[in-house]
């Protein structure tokens, strides 16, 4: 078992550092495996998701720093993927042929282009 060094300085700070982690893992995992299902549990998932204790040592501010830029990561992954799937489904709008019987033909896709 691998302790990091800022856990044994701050069990507190440590312990919601790996919390973190483990959430950004288990996100971006579910995101690569489109795993859309359980991405969307894990992003409402809000236990343990507390403001962490404020960090006390270069070493805690660095650990907290790297937590940040992988939250970033994920964050412009995630709207990497959204533009995607968008598009995806704009797309397929428009190859769909005439409109349903119950729809009109300027209703189609209005409120997917506002995403866009």
């Amino acid at each position: 078992m691998s302790v990091s060094p800022v856990r044994s300085a701050d069990p507190i700070f440590g312990s919601w550092l790996d919390r973190r982690r483990a959430r950004i893992e288990a996100q971006m995992k579910a995101l690569e495996d489109e795993r859309y299902g359980d991405l969307i549990t894990l992003i409402t998932d809000e236990e343990g998701d507390h403001p962490p204790p404020s960090p006390r040592s270069p070493v805690e501010r660095e650990a907290y720093q790297q937590v940040l830029t992988d939250s970033r990561a994920l964050t412009e992954r995630m709207l990497k993927v959204r533009g995607q799937i968008l598009e995806e489904l704009r797309g397929l709008d428009r190859r769909r042929g005439a409109p349903l019987p119950t729809e009109s033909r300027s209703g189609r896709g209005g409120s997917l282009d506002g995403y866009l």
